[in-house]
C-alpha cells in the first residue's frame, strides 16, 4: 500500500538526514571545541561512528543504517577527521543506496569539510 511505501521511505530519508548532519556536526564541534573529530564507516557492519579526541577518545555516536540505506564505497579508507579549523584530512565521498536501488553521494570537500548530498548522480 502507498502509505507503508512512503513510511519507509521517510524513514530511510530520516536516517540519510541524520547521518548528514552528524558528518556535519563532528566538523562544527571540532571548532567549537578546538579538538579533533573522527568519523569512522564500517560498510560491512553497515554502521558509522563519530569519536572525539581530547586527551582520551570519547565515543559520540555509534549508528546502524537499519531502515533501508547501506553503506556501499568510500575513499576516505573508512576514516576521516575533522581538525579544529572545520577542515577535514581528506575530501572525499561515500557511496550509500536505499530500497529503491538509488544512488545517493555524501562528499565532504577537501578544504572546508563542506557536506553535501546528491541522488543518482
Amino acid at each position: 500500500t502507498p502509505g507503508i511505501k512512503s513510511f519507509l521511505n521517510t524513514r530511510e530519508n530520516i536516517e540519510l538526514k541524520e547521518f548528514r548532519r552528524d558528518i556535519i556536526l563532528a566538523r562544527n564541534s571540532a571548532i567549537i571545541e578546538n579538538c579533533t573529530y573522527n568519523l569512522y564507516l564500517f560498510p560491512t557492519e553497515n554502521r558509522y561512528r563519530i569519536d572525539k579526541v581530547s586527551g582520551g577518545t570519547t565515543i559520540i555516536k555509534d549508528v546502524y543504517f537499519s531502515n533501508g540505506i547501506v553503506m556501499g564505497k568510500n575513499n576516505f579508507k573508512n576514516s576521516v577527521s575533522f581538525y579544529s579549523t572545520g577542515a577535514p584530512s581528506q575530501g572525499g565521498t561515500i557511496i550509500l543506496t536505499n530500497s529503491k536501488n538509488d544512488k545517493i553521494e555524501i562528499t565532504i570537500e577537501v578544504a572546508t569539510g563542506k557536506v553535501k548530498l546528491y541522488f543518482n548522480r
